[in-house]
């Protein structure tokens, strides 16, 4: 009975709840009129599978594992949490604010990479 602690309920209860949020979102992914679809975790933009997608994802996947595993054997720390959200929420919080960011300040007129191109005709006018 010695194997019966609270370390080892919490790793059955991870266990078990991920496995049945796996197979919820497998069924629902499954589904046609859902709008889950776990195959866009791995695939890009083109429909075939992306190595960096892949890479994403198992990396996400491993990192969050870790962060359980600290939490649960009480080796978790500040700095533990810091460098996950560090690395995880900040890229994701920054992405979100710098595409298309048409804010207050312009307002709304998109930014301009290139100056227009004209025609000839048009600049002989």
């Amino acid at each position: 009975m010695k194997y019966v602690t609270a370390v080892n309920f919490m790793y059955l209860l991870l266990g078990v709840g991920a496995v049945w949020v796996m197979l919820s979102l497998f069924r629902r992914s499954r589904a046609r009129d859902s709008k889950i679809h776990l195959d866009d975790l791995l695939l890009g933009e083109d429909g075939k599978i992306s190595r960096s997608a892949v890479v994403m994802m198992g990396s996400f996947m491993f990192s969050t594992w870790m962060m359980t595993y600290l939490l649960a054997t009480g080796k978790m720390t500040e700095g533990y949490l810091g460098l996950f959200l560090a690395s995880w929420v900040a890229p994701a919080l920054t992405n979100k604010f710098t595409r298309n960011n048409y804010s207050q300040y312009n307002q709304g007129v998109a930014p301009q990479d290139e100056p227009p191109v004209y025609n000839r005709e048009e600049i002989n006018r």
